[in-house]
Protein backbone atom coordinates (compact mmCIF):
# COMPACT_ATOMS: atom_id res chain seq x y z
CA UNK A 1 0.00 0.00 0.00
CA UNK A 2 1.15 3.30 -0.87
CA UNK A 3 2.25 6.07 1.59
CA UNK A 4 0.07 8.90 2.17
CA UNK A 5 2.56 11.71 2.58
CA UNK A 6 4.04 15.47 1.36
CA UNK A 7 7.11 13.48 -0.20
CA UNK A 8 4.95 10.26 -1.44
CA UNK A 9 2.66 12.39 -3.48
CA UNK A 10 5.54 14.62 -4.85
CA UNK A 11 6.72 11.10 -6.13
CA UNK A 12 3.77 10.09 -7.34
CA UNK A 13 2.91 13.65 -8.93
CA UNK A 14 6.32 13.96 -11.06
CA UNK A 15 5.71 10.07 -12.19
CA UNK A 16 2.25 11.34 -12.97
CA UNK A 17 3.70 14.33 -14.91
CA UNK A 18 6.23 12.28 -16.84
CA UNK A 19 3.77 9.53 -18.20
CA UNK A 20 1.51 13.44 -19.27
CA UNK A 21 4.67 14.48 -21.18
CA UNK A 22 5.23 11.27 -23.12
CA UNK A 23 1.73 11.78 -24.21
CA UNK A 24 2.01 15.11 -25.36
CA UNK A 25 4.94 14.36 -27.28
CA UNK A 26 2.61 12.13 -29.40
CA UNK A 27 0.74 15.22 -30.89
CA UNK A 28 1.98 16.07 -33.96
CA UNK A 29 2.04 20.12 -33.23
CA UNK A 30 3.13 21.42 -30.08
CA UNK A 31 3.82 25.36 -28.78
CA UNK A 32 7.53 25.70 -28.73
CA UNK A 33 7.86 26.59 -25.06
CA UNK A 34 5.98 23.12 -24.33
CA UNK A 35 7.76 21.43 -26.11
CA UNK A 36 11.44 22.39 -24.75
CA UNK A 37 9.70 21.91 -21.31
CA UNK A 38 9.45 18.18 -21.98
CA UNK A 39 12.12 17.06 -24.13
CA UNK A 40 15.38 16.71 -23.39
CA UNK A 41 19.31 16.86 -24.32
CA UNK A 42 19.81 15.50 -27.93
CA UNK A 43 15.63 14.87 -28.96
CA UNK A 44 15.02 18.46 -28.09
CA UNK A 45 16.00 18.72 -31.70
CA UNK A 46 13.57 15.34 -32.62
CA UNK A 47 11.80 18.17 -34.61
CA UNK A 48 13.20 20.70 -36.50
CA UNK A 49 10.52 23.00 -36.62
CA UNK A 50 10.78 23.41 -33.22
CA UNK A 51 14.62 24.32 -33.10
CA UNK A 52 13.44 27.45 -35.90
CA UNK A 53 10.98 28.88 -33.74
CA UNK A 54 13.07 28.92 -30.22
CA UNK A 55 12.82 32.46 -28.48
CA UNK A 56 14.51 34.40 -26.44
CA UNK A 57 12.48 33.08 -23.36
CA UNK A 58 13.41 29.72 -24.35
CA UNK A 59 16.99 30.58 -24.63
CA UNK A 60 16.42 32.20 -21.22
CA UNK A 61 15.16 28.91 -19.97
CA UNK A 62 17.73 26.34 -20.92
CA UNK A 63 21.04 25.22 -19.17
CA UNK A 64 23.81 23.17 -20.44
CA UNK A 65 23.78 19.53 -20.01
CA UNK A 66 27.22 19.40 -18.43
CA UNK A 67 25.08 21.09 -15.10
CA UNK A 68 24.27 17.67 -14.60
CA UNK A 69 27.24 17.42 -12.21
CA UNK A 70 25.74 19.77 -9.72
CA UNK A 71 22.88 16.35 -9.47
CA UNK A 72 25.71 14.30 -7.93
CA UNK A 73 27.68 16.96 -6.03
CA UNK A 74 24.04 17.26 -4.20
CA UNK A 75 23.74 13.38 -4.20
CA UNK A 76 27.35 12.76 -2.14
CA UNK A 77 26.45 15.64 0.05
CA UNK A 78 23.29 14.85 1.13
CA UNK A 79 23.95 11.34 1.37
CA UNK A 80 27.36 11.33 2.77
CA UNK A 81 25.50 13.31 5.51
CA UNK A 82 23.36 10.42 6.10
CA UNK A 83 25.73 8.15 6.22
CA UNK A 84 27.90 9.72 8.55
CA UNK A 85 24.99 10.72 11.01
CA UNK A 86 23.72 7.18 10.71
CA UNK A 87 27.18 5.54 11.76
CA UNK A 88 27.25 7.81 14.94
CA UNK A 89 24.10 6.67 15.72
CA UNK A 90 24.89 2.80 15.13
CA UNK A 91 28.38 3.15 16.91
CA UNK A 92 29.15 5.89 18.67
CA UNK A 93 25.59 6.70 20.46
CA UNK A 94 24.93 9.36 18.47
CA UNK A 95 22.17 11.50 17.43
CA UNK A 96 19.96 12.60 13.83
CA UNK A 97 19.76 16.15 14.02
CA UNK A 98 16.77 17.76 15.77
CA UNK A 99 16.15 19.72 12.39
CA UNK A 100 16.31 16.74 10.14
CA UNK A 101 13.89 14.57 11.88
CA UNK A 102 11.53 17.53 12.16
CA UNK A 103 11.81 18.16 7.93
CA UNK A 104 11.37 13.72 8.06
CA UNK A 105 8.88 14.19 10.19
CA UNK A 106 6.77 16.90 8.11
CA UNK A 107 7.19 15.78 4.82
CA UNK A 108 6.88 11.50 5.56
CA UNK A 109 5.00 9.47 7.77
CA UNK A 110 8.03 9.01 10.11
CA UNK A 111 8.30 7.52 12.58
CA UNK A 112 6.41 3.72 11.68
CA UNK A 113 5.12 1.93 14.06
CA UNK A 114 6.65 -0.78 12.35
CA UNK A 115 9.49 -0.10 10.46
CA UNK A 116 9.64 -1.30 6.63
CA UNK A 117 13.10 -2.35 6.76
CA UNK A 118 16.36 -2.91 9.02
CA UNK A 119 18.73 -1.00 10.08
CA UNK A 120 21.13 -2.87 8.37
CA UNK A 121 19.36 -2.58 5.10
CA UNK A 122 19.08 1.46 5.33
CA UNK A 123 22.63 1.57 6.15
CA UNK A 124 23.05 -0.57 3.34
CA UNK A 125 21.04 1.32 1.06
CA UNK A 126 22.37 4.93 1.88
CA UNK A 127 25.90 3.79 1.37
CA UNK A 128 24.39 2.55 -2.28
CA UNK A 129 23.41 6.18 -3.17
CA UNK A 130 26.46 7.84 -1.95
CA UNK A 131 28.23 5.53 -4.04
CA UNK A 132 26.38 5.70 -7.06
CA UNK A 133 26.94 9.51 -6.46
CA UNK A 134 30.38 9.73 -5.91
CA UNK A 135 30.89 7.72 -9.38
CA UNK A 136 28.39 9.66 -11.35
CA UNK A 137 30.26 12.65 -9.56
CA UNK A 138 33.92 11.27 -11.30
CA UNK A 139 32.69 10.27 -14.52
CA UNK A 140 30.75 13.44 -15.13
CA UNK A 141 34.09 15.37 -13.94
CA UNK A 142 36.78 13.13 -15.61
CA UNK A 143 35.28 10.36 -17.99
CA UNK A 144 31.99 12.12 -19.61
CA UNK A 145 32.56 14.89 -22.56
CA UNK A 146 29.24 16.42 -23.16
CA UNK A 147 27.79 17.93 -26.17
CA UNK A 148 26.75 21.45 -26.46
CA UNK A 149 23.30 19.74 -25.58
CA UNK A 150 21.03 21.62 -22.73
CA UNK A 151 18.18 20.63 -20.45
CA UNK A 152 15.06 22.93 -19.23
CA UNK A 153 15.58 24.74 -16.02
CA UNK A 154 12.17 22.68 -14.66
CA UNK A 155 14.47 19.52 -15.37
CA UNK A 156 17.74 20.80 -13.67
CA UNK A 157 15.41 21.65 -10.57
CA UNK A 158 13.63 18.28 -10.58
CA UNK A 159 16.79 16.15 -11.12
CA UNK A 160 18.46 18.70 -7.76
CA UNK A 161 15.40 17.79 -5.65
CA UNK A 162 15.52 14.07 -6.71
CA UNK A 163 18.93 13.54 -5.27
CA UNK A 164 18.25 15.34 -2.24
CA UNK A 165 15.15 13.69 -1.45
CA UNK A 166 15.98 9.96 -2.51
CA UNK A 167 18.21 9.40 0.64
CA UNK A 168 15.54 10.76 3.08
CA UNK A 169 12.29 8.77 1.37
CA UNK A 170 14.56 5.67 2.38
CA UNK A 171 15.18 6.73 5.62
CA UNK A 172 11.49 7.60 6.05
CA UNK A 173 10.60 4.04 6.70
CA UNK A 174 12.95 2.66 8.56
CA UNK A 175 13.70 2.03 12.53
CA UNK A 176 13.75 5.46 14.35
CA UNK A 177 16.90 6.59 14.48
CA UNK A 178 16.23 8.82 17.49
CA UNK A 179 16.19 6.17 19.61
CA UNK A 180 19.53 4.44 20.99
CA UNK A 181 20.01 1.69 18.67
CA UNK A 182 19.84 -1.25 20.05
CA UNK A 183 23.18 -3.00 19.28
CA UNK A 184 26.53 -3.15 21.75
CA UNK A 185 28.85 -4.01 18.57
CA UNK A 186 29.43 -4.10 14.67
CA UNK A 187 28.78 -7.67 14.74
CA UNK A 188 25.29 -7.19 16.52
CA UNK A 189 24.22 -5.06 13.09
CA UNK A 190 26.02 -7.25 10.47
CA UNK A 191 23.67 -10.52 11.54
CA UNK A 192 20.67 -8.59 10.11
CA UNK A 193 22.23 -9.20 6.96
CA UNK A 194 19.76 -11.40 4.94
CA UNK A 195 19.41 -13.00 1.57
CA UNK A 196 18.05 -10.19 -0.15
CA UNK A 197 20.31 -7.42 1.02
CA UNK A 198 23.45 -9.54 -1.03
CA UNK A 199 21.35 -10.23 -3.71
CA UNK A 200 20.51 -6.36 -3.99
CA UNK A 201 24.06 -5.36 -3.95
CA UNK A 202 25.32 -8.09 -6.66
CA UNK A 203 22.98 -6.10 -8.67
CA UNK A 204 23.92 -2.83 -8.02
CA UNK A 205 27.54 -3.33 -8.83
CA UNK A 206 26.32 -5.62 -11.78
CA UNK A 207 24.33 -2.43 -13.18
CA UNK A 208 27.11 -0.02 -11.94
CA UNK A 209 29.33 -1.82 -13.86
CA UNK A 210 27.16 -1.37 -17.27
CA UNK A 211 26.33 2.09 -16.72
CA UNK A 212 30.09 3.01 -15.81
CA UNK A 213 30.78 1.15 -19.29
CA UNK A 214 28.06 3.03 -21.54
CA UNK A 215 29.31 6.71 -20.11
CA UNK A 216 33.16 5.28 -21.21
CA UNK A 217 31.53 4.43 -25.23
CA UNK A 218 29.74 7.72 -25.15
CA UNK A 219 33.38 9.73 -24.45
CA UNK A 220 35.15 7.59 -26.56
CA UNK A 221 32.94 8.69 -29.70
CA UNK A 222 34.04 11.95 -29.17
CA UNK A 223 37.74 13.09 -31.31
CA UNK A 224 39.21 15.79 -28.80
CA UNK A 225 37.54 18.33 -26.20
CA UNK A 226 36.26 20.29 -29.07
CA UNK A 227 34.56 17.61 -30.80
CA UNK A 228 30.68 17.87 -30.23
CA UNK A 229 29.19 15.66 -32.71
CA UNK A 230 27.30 12.55 -32.21
CA UNK A 231 28.14 9.08 -34.07
CA UNK A 232 26.47 5.80 -33.52
CA UNK A 233 27.60 4.05 -30.09
CA UNK A 234 28.75 0.69 -29.98
CA UNK A 235 29.13 -1.98 -27.76
CA UNK A 236 28.15 -4.04 -24.34
CA UNK A 237 24.54 -2.58 -24.09
CA UNK A 238 24.39 -0.75 -26.84
CA UNK A 239 23.91 -3.86 -29.05
CA UNK A 240 20.70 -4.17 -27.77
CA UNK A 241 19.57 -0.66 -26.71
CA UNK A 242 19.96 2.58 -27.29
CA UNK A 243 20.03 3.92 -23.80
CA UNK A 244 22.45 1.47 -22.23
CA UNK A 245 23.10 3.79 -19.51
CA UNK A 246 19.35 4.43 -18.47
CA UNK A 247 18.36 0.52 -18.56
CA UNK A 248 21.35 0.33 -16.22
CA UNK A 249 20.14 3.25 -13.87
CA UNK A 250 16.66 1.77 -13.59
CA UNK A 251 18.46 -1.17 -12.40
CA UNK A 252 20.42 0.17 -9.70
CA UNK A 253 17.31 1.22 -7.75
CA UNK A 254 15.94 -1.62 -8.62
CA UNK A 255 18.54 -2.78 -6.67
CA UNK A 256 17.54 -0.44 -3.81
CA UNK A 257 14.05 -2.06 -3.44
CA UNK A 258 15.88 -5.31 -3.06
CA UNK A 259 18.49 -4.29 -0.69
CA UNK A 260 15.69 -2.94 1.64
CA UNK A 261 13.54 -5.66 1.30
CA UNK A 262 10.96 -5.63 -1.13
CA UNK A 263 8.43 -4.18 1.35
CA UNK A 264 9.38 -0.76 1.60
CA UNK A 265 6.65 1.68 -0.14
CA UNK A 266 9.08 4.58 -0.23
CA UNK A 267 11.55 2.71 -2.77
CA UNK A 268 9.26 1.68 -5.27
CA UNK A 269 8.20 5.80 -5.35
CA UNK A 270 11.65 6.15 -6.38
CA UNK A 271 11.95 3.72 -8.71
CA UNK A 272 8.72 4.43 -10.44
CA UNK A 273 10.59 8.39 -10.64
CA UNK A 274 13.30 6.96 -12.28
CA UNK A 275 11.96 4.19 -14.49
CA UNK A 276 8.97 6.59 -15.78
CA UNK A 277 11.69 9.28 -16.97
CA UNK A 278 14.41 7.09 -18.01
CA UNK A 279 11.66 5.17 -20.37
CA UNK A 280 9.82 8.20 -21.78
CA UNK A 281 13.56 9.65 -22.10
CA UNK A 282 14.65 6.76 -24.42
CA UNK A 283 11.89 6.65 -26.25
CA UNK A 284 12.82 10.21 -27.89
CA UNK A 285 16.18 9.35 -27.91
CA UNK A 286 15.88 6.61 -29.83
CA UNK A 287 13.45 8.07 -32.28
CA UNK A 288 16.45 10.79 -32.59
CA UNK A 289 19.13 8.02 -33.30
CA UNK A 290 17.10 6.78 -36.08
CA UNK A 291 15.81 9.80 -37.22
CA UNK A 292 19.64 11.07 -37.37
CA UNK A 293 21.51 7.60 -38.62
CA UNK A 294 20.38 5.50 -42.03
CA UNK A 295 22.56 3.01 -41.12
CA UNK A 296 21.45 2.97 -37.47
CA UNK A 297 20.64 -0.59 -36.29
CA UNK A 298 17.18 -1.73 -37.22
CA UNK A 299 17.52 -4.76 -34.39
CA UNK A 300 17.98 -2.26 -31.60
CA UNK A 301 15.21 -1.09 -29.30
CA UNK A 302 15.28 1.95 -27.05
CA UNK A 303 16.10 0.67 -23.31
CA UNK A 304 13.92 -2.64 -22.97
CA UNK A 305 16.03 -5.59 -25.16
CA UNK A 306 13.74 -6.87 -27.64
CA UNK A 307 10.96 -5.16 -25.78
CA UNK A 308 10.90 -1.91 -25.87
Amino acid sequence: MLPLNILACFWLLCIGGFCSMFIIQQFPKIPSVLWNLISYGKARNLREEKTRKRSSLDKLLDLPKQWFTHFYAVSVICNGFLLFKLFEVLFFHGHMPNWYMDLLRFLTNFPLQTPKASHLSIVIAIALLLFQGIRRLYECLFVSSYSSSTMHVAHYILGILFYALAGMSVLSEGPDFRKPAPFDNAWQVVQQVEWFNVAGIIVFFWATYHHHVAHKIFAGLRKGDRDRSHRIPRGDWFELVSCPHYLAEILIYVALVMVLGFAHPMSYLVLGFTASNQVFASISVHAWYQKTFDNYPKGRRAIIPWLI
